[in-house]
């Protein structure tokens, strides 16, 4: 089930990314805003940390712990405090989707390699302003983390507003 999370919600992101035109990746919607490539950044950025802690984790003894509903992980993820944006250098395209396949394909797919889905419900880690949750909950984060994110990045789809 984590896998067709992880998988389903790529999919979404990719095809939201498709559909903001070149002109809009580096643009922020107001002054401090932050724009679609700062927002993909902060996505590989969050993946990566996560899946290196996850992979520090399945290597420390640790204590199963309940796991999260996803609404409730959810609900947790939209009230923590916003991070600090990435550099807002442009980047093109297909640097970002690099980014994108990178951090999915070299640093969370090393966690499926190593482990079993199942597994990771019976070991946990403290993580920051989640506290301790399961290594589960944790991939569960980052598929509901760039669900949220897909939601923003949308704002930016279709032609630039007059």
């Amino acid at each position: 089930m984590l896998i067709t999370d992880l998988g389903n919600t790529r999919r979404r992101l990719l095809a939201t990314l498709a559909q903001i035109p070149d002109d809009r990746l580096d643009h922020a919607p107001q002054p401090g805003g932050w724009t679609p490539s700062q927002i993909i950044r902060h996505l590989y950025a969050t993946e990566l940390a996560t899946a290196r802690a996850i992979q520090d984790a399945l290597e420390a003894k640790s204590e199963p712990v309940a796991d999260l509903d996803p609404s409730v992980l959810r609900a947790r993820i939209t009230a923590m405090k916003p991070a600090d944006p990435p550099s807002a250098e442009p980047l093109p395209r297909a640097e970002l989707i690099r980014l994108l396949e990178e951090s999915r394909f070299r640093y969370l797919q090393a966690v499926f390699n190593k482990t079993h889905e199942s597994t990771l419900a019976t070991k946990s880690t403290v993580f920051p302003e989640l506290g301790r949750v399961s290594l589960k909950n944790l991939v569960d984060f980052i598929w509901l983390h760039e669900s949220l994110n897909v939601e923003r990045l949308a704002t930016f789809a279709g032609p630039a507003p007059h």
